[in-house]
């Protein structure tokens, strides 16, 4: 475990918590401000800090591990030749295979933080929406993303700007229902939604009542046409239509990946990574990349 003191220079670096924050009050008392694995409340936080008050994290998690993520990504961003982006690739087959065997034990937060640190970067207007109005269901989206840039990866996609792009893209799309406050409630319909419990929203849900972005909800997590839209509107650069084609597997990625995380309760810290792994390259989606990193034979 790792202290850290978080002060006025470094608190917008640590939005996403690595580990537990505390609050040391001047009376000796010490108290637990954020678990590991959310958001740090910014606007509290400055004010404790603007009094001079102190704050600490206690960092958790497999540290080796989240280095090493971190400098592919690092790689992959300053690499003047191609090959050089395909060694990074390799090197993540490599800790991708160990996650898989159980060679090496991670967490959620352990492919969060690096991939947050690496690619974050919302707008401060959606990120507000998110803060002041339902913080958990941006914590599904940073989730969601952190796995969709590393299994792009895999898939070939190795231009660091692109990838950026699409970890936004992600965390994008789901500000509307921010915007809408939507509460737990609604989120445990999207939920019946995502396992088939139901197919489709009645006038009696309380997400009837979001008209729109029920039926874009109810998209995006059939075959992902929202996320096929946000993301060919956002690397469209030049003002030309992108083809669906430039981004082949992607979509398929992401909807594998969408089966798989819940809309409630996602804790970090108690996800198993390498059973999670497994069962997103059980779909038939992205079968081929875990045969890929399980050097089995791929057809």
């Amino acid at each position: 475990m790792k202290i850290c003191e978080i002060n006025l220079q470094n608190l917008e670096e640590n939005k996403f918590l690595k580990g537990d924050l505390f609050w040391n009050k001047k009376s000796g008392k010490k108290v637990l401000l954020s678990p590991a694995g959310t958001f740090v409340d910014y606007s509290f936080a400055k004010k404790l800090l603007d009094k001079n008050e102190s704050l600490e994290m206690s960092d958790q998690g497999n540290f080796e591990f989240q280095d090493t993520l971190q400098m592919i990504f690092n790689k992959i961003q300053n690499a003047d030749h191609e090959l050089d982006r395909v060694a990074a690739r390799e090197e993540l087959d490599l800790i991708l295979k160990k996650i898989l065997s159980k060679e090496i034990s991670i967490d959620a937060i352990d492919i969060v933080a690096p991939c947050f640190s690496a690619f974050y970067k919302l707008s401060e207007e959606i990120e507000n929406i998110y803060f002041l109005n339902n913080s958990d269901l941006l914590l599904r989206e940073v989730f969601i993303a952190s796995l969709l840039v590393c299994m792009a990866i895999e898939a070939g996609y190795l231009d660091y700007d692109f990838l950026k792009n699409v970890f936004n893209t992600e965390l994008k799309i789901n500000h509307e229902l921010a915007a809408a406050k939507i509460s737990a409630y609604h989120l445990e319909e999207l939920e019946k939604k995502r396992i088939g419990k139901i197919r489709e929203f009645s006038d009696q849900s309380l997400m009837y009542s979001f008209t729109d972005y029920a039926k874009k909800a109810s998209s995006q997590i059939n075959d992902g046409s929202i996320y096929e839209q946000s993301l060919k509107s956002l690397c469209d650069t030049n003002g030309e239509e992108v083809s669906p084609v430039s981004f082949g597997d992607l979509f398929l990625i992401k909807s594998a990946i969408e089966k798989e995380i819940s809309f409630v309760g996602t804790s970090l810290k108690e996800i198993d990574f390498s059973l999670l792994l497994v069962e997103i390259l059980k779909h038939k989606e992205v079968t081929k990349f875990y045969k890929v990193i399980s050097l089995e034979k791929v057809s």
